[in-house]
């Protein structure tokens, strides 16, 4: 772990290839966080030799504004993917590869910490909160770890975030929590500002931490997964209590894929046999199941070939060769039935023959893509369609509805939130 904390930022109100910086530093001291000044490294990086290719397009719950936010203005190269972005209350962070490294980003709410950043208190401390110095409305590039640490995998719960980080030279895998509870925050409210640096969990065996490929956080308990089993911290679904992380289930086959919702797991064995565990209310499990801590193999798929599964807080969509299902939670028409309960359903696109390439389950709406690229939303999903001339009412929620933003026309990939969703964009040149 690094003992320095730099922060790159990339403002998306300039019009400028190269970043504002004396803009940036401005905004810093207008907010009262002279401290946090030893902690920005706000080199001039120039994008002007670069073409902006990759580009990620946020919307937003909160704002009607729609955000475009290039890659290539925080790192200057052409070859840099993402790999993953995970979504909290309301921020975000992404984890960025390029060759053999890889880059931590983060958006949005840090007043607890959760984007690994110090925290200004004086914002609690005032009666005038409009304009909450502690939230970053631009995208920060985050270094915190040292050249030689790679980050694995990353997970977010509320207000609190895990990263899965592997030391090179070492050979030695760690896990970081960023983030403060509440109760934790209230005992650090004397002070202006707050170092907040990340913190090592300490409790996890050696010869368990060195096989972890994947770490999830799902409502009050973390699991981590190696290549066929799966370890747990804390409560799974209130039955039993761990400190410290246990063996919870091995298999005898590889875990090709792990998925988890807020209270179901889904999971895929090298056999293409699909598992499911966890809470059942709206039947998120795809079968029949009462128990709550048992694996139940979800027949309806055996004889299908998954090319996809997505899940959504209580709903899942598995895209299948020219087949799209839908199950769970249907509250909100996520699943796009009249039903608030959902067994496995077929999902089609009206008068439209299309295949359908790609799936993506929101908190409590989805998308899909077709092979033309044309992308279609339903669920609560009102923050994404911005159309004026036909407003969403409540009717909509269960209908539907293309989406015709031309700068969605290159979607590479959906990162689907709680109160966010980003469209990953790559122009080819």
């Amino acid at each position: 772990m690094g003992n320095y904390q730099n922060i790159l930022c990339c403002s998306q109100n300039s019009t400028n290839d190269n970043l504002n910086i004396e803009t940036m530093t401005n905004i810093i001291k207008e907010n009262n966080s002279n401290n946090l000044l030893p902690y920005l490294s706000m080199g001039s990086i120039s994008s002007s030799n670069v073409t902006h290719k990759k580009k990620l397009i946020l919307y937003s719950h909160d704002n009607d504004n729609i955000k475009s936010i290039f890659i290539e203005d925080l790192i200057n190269s052409s070859s840099v993917e993402v790999k993953k972005i995970v979504f909290g209350k309301n921020y975000f962070l992404g984890l960025l590869e390029d060759s053999n490294k890889t880059y931590l980003v983060g958006y949005g709410d840090n007043s607890q910490g959760q984007l690994g950043l110090n925290v200004n208190t004086e914002y609690y401390e005032s009666k005038n909160n409009n304009n909450p110095i502690n939230y970053y409305d631009y995208l920060l590039l985050i270094n915190i770890f040292k050249p030689e640490e790679i980050i694995l995998d990353l997970s977010t719960e509320r207000n609190i975030t895990y990263v899965l980080v592997k030391d090179t030279k070492l050979n030695k895998t760690s896990i970081f929590k960023f983030g403060l509870s509440e109760e934790e925050l209230l005992k650090i409210r004397t002070v202006s500002v707050k170092e907040i640096n990340p913190i090592k969990i300490e409790e996890i065996n050696e010869e368990i931490i060195n096989d972890i490929n994947h770490i999830f956080s799902m409502k009050y308990r973390i699991l981590l997964t190696s290549s066929n089993s799966i370890y747990l911290k804390g409560s799974m679904f209130n039955m039993g209590y761990n400190r410290t992380y246990k063996l919870f289930k091995k298999f005898n086959q590889k875990i090709e894929q792990f998925f988890t919702g807020i209270g179901h797991i889904i999971l895929r064995l090298e056999d293409g046999k699909l598992l499911t565990m966890g809470n059942n209310e709206y039947g998120e499990l795809g079968c029949e199941s009462n128990n709550k801590l048992k694996f139940n193999k979800v027949d309806f798929f055996k004889d299908k070939n998954i090319k996809k599964i997505s899940t959504g807080f209580r709903h899942n969509l598995i895209l299948c060769d020219n087949e799209l299902y839908a199950f769970g939670e249907n509250s909100s028409g996520q699943c796009f039935g009249n039903d608030i309960k959902c067994e496995p359903s077929l999902i089609t696109i009206s008068n439209n023959n299309e295949k359908i390439i790609d799936c993506f389950a929101g908190a409590d709406y989805s998308l899909l893509i077709t092979e033309s690229k044309k992308i279609y939303a339903w669920g609560n999903c009102n923050f994404i369609i911005k159309d004026e001339l036909n407003p969403i009412n409540d009717a909509d929620e269960k209908k539907m509805r293309l989406i015709s933003d031309i700068e969605l026309k290159d979607v590479k990939n959906i990162f689907c939130g709680i109160n966010h969703i980003i469209f990953y964009t790559e122009i080819m040149s």
